[in-house]
């Protein structure tokens, strides 16, 4: 009788504990909520080539080393625009570049000084050079982006 009484108490500890743990990763995980990210690219001057798209979650390479994106991906352009959807983003902040690549080499053309010869557009559509600071936005739930192309 004192074997099972012992045994049970410490069933029900066990039981505690399993149960705090189980909360805890609950907890945790519903914390952590996935995204989805719709963006509307317009204002190309041609269906020609294809639009890139580059999200960033930090300023670490924007807007200059889009191999530094946290995720990337291409758009077909029709009738001047092109339009994505993006899941499984993890909730928080990012910027966006979305560059006309008309060539279709995968990369931004520049000239001699650094400046775009391929037409370009950052989230909130900042006038300027564009930084993090004026191009982040904070995305929970689904987001929206609209996201002018301009040629210099």
């Amino acid at each position: 009788m004192k074997y099972s009484i012992h045994l049970l108490c410490t069933n029900i500890k066990t039981m505690k504990y399993l149960i705090v743990l189980f909360s805890l990763l609950f907890c945790f995980t519903s914390y952590s909520q996935d995204a989805s990210l719709k963006i509307l690219a317009d204002g190309f001057q041609s269906d020609k080539g294809q639009a890139l798209y580059m999200i960033f979650e930090n300023a670490d390479g924007f807007p200059k080393n889009l191999d530094k994106a946290y995720r990337s991906g291409k758009m077909n352009i029709q009738n001047g625009q092109a339009t994505t959807n993006i899941t499984g983003l993890p909730e928080g902040v990012y910027a966006v570049i979305i560059v006309h690549d008309e060539d279709k080499n995968g990369k931004l053309k520049t000239n001699w000084i650094g400046m775009p010869k391929e037409g370009v557009g950052n989230s909130n559509n900042p006038k300027g050079f564009p930084s993090f600071s004026k191009s982040s936005f904070s995305l929970k739930g689904n987001g929206f982006l609209r996201i002018e192309i301009v040629y210099l």
